[in-house]
């Protein structure tokens, strides 16, 4: 036996040893093995195992990408005035009713009269002096408060206690008559000239076109905030011009109506052709009037006052661009922050609603309307007096504390407000505005 294993050694020493591998890894006994010998175990074979170690870096030099199809335009110098008709452009529009300059308005000091000065002269925004208008109303009344916008979804880049703040210094200014005197004083006249005329066009699908050129200029902006801004108030003109092609009634220009000089509305109606019918405002503590960006004088004599909201197409951008062009389109609610600017207009103008025109730059406008709501006026302008005994007194200042109104009646009050935001009834979708020549681009960089 010991013999047999001997020779069976020796043979298997003759195999060649990738051989004996190969049969061993297919469990396999070589025939020179005797039957009795059990074969070594082996272990079956895995699967490869990745590298794990890192692909060399390209040095070389990159492949510029390809711009998507697509993509949105970026820039840093917003072009505010694109395709934009100025406002006072439309003065000389055959179908609006504008102001005349302020040398024909000059002379004797009459309040009532003040409606009469444009809103781009001094002399108008000079009488704004200790007045509350319709920018500062919201937070008098404490809906810019933490509480009542929270309530009421108020963005925080617009809910502030400081601006019930500011509105409080605002409102402890006490002008005298020194000031009526020299806004009427026949001097110092700083009124824009008319922009462009309005030819008759049968192939054009408005009445008449503007035979004009936009303002030029830009403004850089590291925020995009600067430049929403500044279109909201250089595209003005956009919203107006929807307002008079599309709007049954006659579109007039208005500066600021007092409501303690209820002749107001009366002076502005001199040039009109309808007399309007209208709600005389009752006064109150605090001196109270609105500018609203129009009125419109419909044919049997209503009224309604015209807001005009303009939607800016920048959004922040990325990389060295501080913009990026993105259009939301015309907003097709009423936010509820405006409810109180928007009733504060229809009080001091005495009119029985209000009309909203939203735009945008490239996807039309939606105007809405509002009717008017006295006992939401009479609840707001209780407010308004509340505010102004408590906090404006310039011989004893005491600043306003956080959310300073409270109770039931003005839970009531900021529950109303989101009311009547929603209850604005759609008048007209419009697809396509009336806009200066193209040509511009929205970025000049």
């Amino acid at each position: 036996m010991r013999l047999i294993l001997v020779m069976a050694t020796a043979a298997l020493a003759l195999v060649p040893p990738s051989v004996q591998l190969a049969a061993l890894r297919r469990g396999e006994r070589l025939a020179s093995t005797p039957s009795s010998a059990k074969p070594p175990r082996t272990r079956p074979a895995s699967a490869p195992t990745p590298s794990t170690k890192p692909k060399p870096k390209n040095r070389g030099k990159k492949k510029p990408q390809k711009k998507k199809r697509g993509a949105r335009p970026r820039g840093s110098i917003a072009n505010v005035h694109w395709r934009a008709i100025p406002a006072r452009a439309l003065r000389s529009h055959p179908a609006y009713l504008g102001l005349p300059p302020s040398q024909s308005v000059c002379g004797d000091a009459d309040l009532a009269r003040a409606a009469l000065f444009r809103q781009d002269t001094w002399r108008w925004d000079a009488l704004h002096a200790g007045r509350l208008t319709g920018s500062r109303v919201a937070a008098v009344c404490g809906l810019l408060e933490a509480s009542a916008a929270e309530a009421l979804r108020i963005p925080k880049s617009l809910a502030s206690h400081g601006r019930a703040l500011r509105a409080a210094m605002h409102l402890r200014e006490r002008p005298d008559a020194s000031l009526l005197e020299a806004v009427f004083c026949d001097v110092e006249h700083d009124d824009d000239e008319d922009a462009g005329e309005w030819c008759e066009n049968d192939a054009s699908p408005f009445a008449y076109d503007w035979m004009g050129a936009p303002d030029a200029g830009g403004r850089r902006c590291g925020d995009p905030m600067a430049a929403r801004l500044s279109w909201g108030k250089t595209q003005e003109g956009i919203g107006m011009l929807a307002a008079v092609n599309h709007v049954r009634g006659s579109v007039a220009e208005v500066g600021l109506l007092c409501a303690e000089a209820p002749g107001a509305v009366d002076c502005l109606a001199e040039s009109w052709p309808v007399k309007p019918r209208t709600t005389a405002p009752s006064p109150r503590r605090c001196p109270v009037g609105a500018s609203p960006d129009g009125l419109i004088v419909y044919a049997d004599g209503a009224l309604d006052v015209l807001e005009v909201k303009s939607v800016a197409p920048f959004v922040r951008g990325s990389g060295n661009a501080t913009m990026e062009l993105y259009d939301r389109g015309p907003h097709d609610n009423l936010a509820s922050w405006i409810v109180p600017q928007v009733m504060l207009e229809i009080y001091a103008a005495g009119a029985s609603g209000a009309i909203l025109v939203s735009t945008s730059a490239t996807r039309g406008a939606i105007i809405l309307r509002v009717p008017r709501d006295d006992a939401y006026i009479e609840s707001m302008l209780g407010f308004v007096d509340s505010f102004y005994e408590r906090f404006c007194d310039p011989a004893a200042p005491v600043d306003p504390e956080p959310c300073f109104n409270g109770g039931a009646d003005f839970d009531a009050f900021v529950k109303r407000t989101g009311e009547i935001a929603r209850e604005a009834t759609l008048v007209e979708r419009v697809p396509n505005l009336q806009r200066a020549p193209p040509g511009d681009k929205f970025f000049l960089d």
